[in-house]
């Protein structure tokens, strides 16, 4: 086993499963052995990962060790909001054509109010998004 993914661990259990996986990185052969940690919240554990400051942004961020083998990640739940709505938009939009902009606004805020995004939401968006970038950075 060369990497570890943590994707969104709840935060009662990150600090044991990123002490759990820096216990492995020192077992065996640790040259290139990578912990890739992908979140929904600002925690000092990123920046302990990655031996630096993750700066604090509303959009997220992501950040990696000089060796590139640990990577921190944040992207909180408003960040979603934007790239949400335009999944929502064309299918709302297909339903109601006739609609003006205006409304097509006021129809994603009314849906927003009844389907908020919670942490349910980011629990799946995190790993099948994010998994995207922990493979890019695989060495496999």
């Amino acid at each position: 086993m060369k990497e570890v993914y943590l994707f969104d661990p709840p935060g009662d259990a990150r600090t044991w499963a990123l002490n759990a996986a820096y216990a492995w990185t020192k077992a065996g052969n640790k040259e290139d052995k990578m912990i890739r940690l992908y979140n929904q919240w600002h925690s000092d554990d990123l920046g302990k990962l990655v031996g630096q400051k993750v700066p604090l942004t509303s959009g997220g961020n992501i950040v990696s060790s000089t060796d590139n083998l640990r990577t921190a990640a944040f992207l909180p739940a408003k960040a979603w909001d934007e790239p949400y709505k335009g999944f929502w938009k064309p299918f709302y939009e297909a339903q109601n054509p006739y609609d003006s902009d205006d409304d097509v606004e006021d129809a994603y805020k009314q849906y927003r109010k009844k389907n908020p995004i919670d942490w349910t939401n980011m629990h799946s968006w995190i790993p099948q998004n994010m998994l995207v970038d922990a493979l890019r950075r695989s060495k496999f």
